[in-house]
């Protein structure tokens, strides 16, 4: 879900909460579209990991300062 938030997801999220049930109906038709792309187009979803994996490093950097 990093992709949605353009961020680690937990960022956004209230972490004692399962992500999908704080998701709006936009969130989640933007899920499902997105689900659906990377069926079509696999290295779409190899992007998205590769950014995500970044975000999360940054996070990492951040947090051990």
């Amino acid at each position: 879900m990093d992709w949605l938030f353009q961020d680690v997801w937990y960022n956004h999220l209230d972490n004692s909460k399962t992500a999908i049930s704080q998701l709006d109906s936009i969130q989640l038709q933007k899920m499902v579209e997105r689900m659906e792309q990377w069926l079509q187009n696999p290295d779409l979803l190899f992007e998205d990991n590769r950014k995500s994996i970044v975000w999360r490093r940054d996070q990492s950097i951040k947090e051990s300062i």
